[in-house]
């Protein structure tokens, strides 16, 4: 298992897909940034600097059919790591910045792909750390890929924010581009153990929430193999995208799952979720059906490891060594 900051990239072989993990930075998160976590029970998770530090980057995925990106890594930063945060924290010797990030073509280098040679970028929801490298000085990064993203999130992420925000130039950019698709699936809700698709609210037609997040033909198919399943707990226009190959599946849960404690521990959110309770369930959902399923687990911000499987006792294995 590698840890963030080493070269060597993470991967899964999936039936015909081969799923690579690019890293383009990582961040230091405060205890603070996770309501209802308590690190004392998870004290390997925090460095010397007492933050927690994640992944940042995108997930490379190779076809018989294409070359796919899963999101689109945080672009070049250097975020200072804010003193109130500090402050807020007890932290007494912070790290330097939050968040770091730029490495994504030479990550891409590094497993002998261009930019150019991307087909597609499905984007599992519209904050900064996960658009981006769409843009680069103006055009696009991926010169030939469209970027597929949910639409639910064009409102509270884009028009809604300060006209200077960094996610809202590069969304208005790639849109001014031409190079967006929004994902084809209406915005799903979770009632009680019941989803449904929004365009049937006239007559809802609850279906078993387990099977239409997780299952085979779950959400949309936007890329042969691949699916888009709508999952608005994080954000507005979340989507999980799942990966369908020779009976074998993966699902990538973008911040769907912040912290590996959730698996075990349903009162630990993450401070940006904008419906704790859609977000809880659906993890409960998803984790019971990877367990019983064998189905491979990918959060975007998780390391250690990377690609990750539920065993029969709740606890996390690591999918590579399956």
């Amino acid at each position: 298992m590698t840890q963030i900051g080493i070269a060597i990239p993470d991967r899964l072989r999936l039936g015909a897909f081969d799923v690579i993990a690019l890293e383009d930075g990582a961040a230091h998160m405060p205890p603070s940034a996770y309501p209802g976590a308590d690190f004392t029970r998870h004290l390997d998770l925090l460095d010397e600097t007492g933050t927690y530090p994640i992944r940042m980057g995108a997930f490379l995925v190779r076809s018989p059919h294409g070359v796919i990106l899963i999101d689109a890594g945080a672009g070049e930063a250097a975020i200072p790591f804010p003193l109130q945060m500090s402050q807020a924290d007890g932290l007494t010797n912070p790290p330097e910045h939050l968040m770091t990030s730029g490495r994504l073509p030479a990550a891409l280098a590094k497993v002998g792909v261009t930019p150019a040679e991307i087909d597609a970028v499905f984007v599992t929801h519209l904050h900064l750390d996960h658009i981006g490298w769409l843009m680069h000085e103006g055009k696009p990064f991926f010169p030939n890929a469209t970027v597929h993203y949910g639409h639910q999130d064009w409102q509270s992420l884009v028009t809604a924010v300060p006209a200077d925000d960094p996610a809202r130039q590069i969304m208005e950019a790639a849109h001014a581009a031409g190079i967006l698709r929004p994902y084809p699936s209406p915005p799903a809700r979770l009632e009680g153990d019941a989803i449904h698709d929004a365009t049937h609210d006239a007559a809802p037609h609850p279906v078993d929430c387990a099977a239409s997040l997780v299952g085979a033909e779950a959400g949309s198919e936007v890329f042969p193999g691949v699916r888009a399943v709508p999952v608005p707990g994080h954000t507005p226009g979340s989507h999980l995208i799942t990966l369908n190959s020779d009976g074998r599946r993966l699902i990538f849960l973008g911040d769907l799952m912040e912290h590996p404690g959730q698996l075990t521990d349903a009162g630990i959110h993450f401070m940006t979720d904008i419906d704790r309770s859609v977000a809880q369930r659906a993890r409960a959902l998803i984790f019971n059906q990877a367990r019983r399923e064998d189905i491979v687990l990918v959060a975007a911000h998780l390391t250690n490891p990377v690609f990750r499987r539920v065993s029969s006792h709740r606890t996390w294995l690591d999918a590579t060594n399956a």
